[in-house]
C-alpha cells in the first residue's frame, strides 16, 4: 500500500515559540508528532475528518496540554494547538481538508 506521512514538523517550533513566550524554557517543548495517512482515504468526507481529528490529537500531545489548576497557560495552550494544526493540514495540501479546517474556524472553537 503506498502511504504517504504528513509530518507535523511545525509542531516543534509553533509550540516552542509560543511557550517560551509564556514565560516557560523553549528546550522544554521541543516536541514533534508524525500523523500518517493514505492520501486515498482524504476522497471521502469521513477520511478528511478522521485525518482532522488525528491532528487535533496530536497536536494536543505536541503542545502539552496543561493542568486544570494552571489557568496561566490554558491561553498560550490553546494558541499552540491552532498554530500546529493549521500548519499540519496546510501541509497536506486536500482540498477536502482545507475544506473541514475552514469550517471548523467558522463555527466556535472546542479543543
Amino acid at each position: 500500500m503506498n502511504r504517504k506521512c504528513g509530518t507535523l514538523a511545525t509542531l516543534t517550533l509553533l509550540c516552542a515559540t509560543t511557550f517560551a513566550a509564556g514565560g516557560a524554557s523553549a528546550e522544554e517543548f521541543k516536541k514533534s508528532e508524525s500523523v500518517s495517512f493514505d492520501p486515498a482515504d482524504l476522497q471521502t468526507p469521513g477520511g478528511a475528518q478522521a485525518l482532522y481529528r488525528r491532528i487535533q490529537s496530536a497536536a494536543k500531545r505536541v503542545c502539552r496540554e496543561p493542568h486544570m489548576d494552571d489557568p496561566t497557560r490554558y491561553s498560550p495552550f490553546r494558541m499552540c494547538v491552532e498554530l500546529a494544526v493549521e500548519g499540519a493540514v496546510k501541509q497536506v495540501h486536500s482540498p477536502a481538508l482545507m475544506t473541514l479546517y475552514q469550517s471548523k474556524l467558522q463555527s466556535p472553537r472546542r479543543l
